[in-house]
């Protein structure tokens, strides 16, 4: 049997800190390691390909779903929001590329140094929000962005 390093992603209760030491009740484990990798919504990208591979269906699911806990939780858990899918991080209003001493610190494993997702938020029935996502690499965590640019 092949060994595949894929995540399996986990819920569980009680919740456990996460390196930032933020509680969470998400985590990965991966085929043939120890332990458990606690995720918080801000630092818990679920990314199964690397280098341009094709997500299957699971996949892109566990990798959207990461994207809609990161959406909710900065709103404070209130709402709902749904992927329309991956844009480009220069499209992001507001968006600042990383730093050249991030890009000399980066590896080649992925193909950029951040990505961007365009997400539709709604805080209620009668409101829709664009809202954007950019995971970064270097910094290992999310950002998310308005039409005003970055939200702090």
């Amino acid at each position: 049997m092949e060994h595949v390093d894929k995540p399996i992603v986990l819920h569980f209760t009680p919740a456990l800190p996460c390196t930032c030491g933020r509680m969470s009740h998400y985590g990965e484990m991966f085929n043939g390691c120890d332990g458990l990798l606690v995720r918080c919504y801000e630092h818990g990208l679920v990314q199964f390909t690397v280098g341009g591979q094709k997500p299957t269906p699971y996949a892109l699911q566990e990798l959207y779903a990461s994207i809609v806990r990161f959406v909710l939780a900065s709103y404070d858990d209130f709402g709902s929001a749904s992927v329309i899918g991956p844009i480009n991080p220069r499209e992001v209003p507001g968006y600042q590329p990383p730093s050249p001493e991030a890009m000399e610190r980066y590896t080649t494993q992925f193909e950029g140094i951040e990505d961007a997702w365009i997400v539709r938020y709604a805080p209620d029935a009668n409101t829709l929000i664009t809202v954007y996502v950019v995971w970064s690499y270097d910094e290992n965590m999310f950002y998310l962005y308005t039409e005003k640019g970055m939200r702090t």
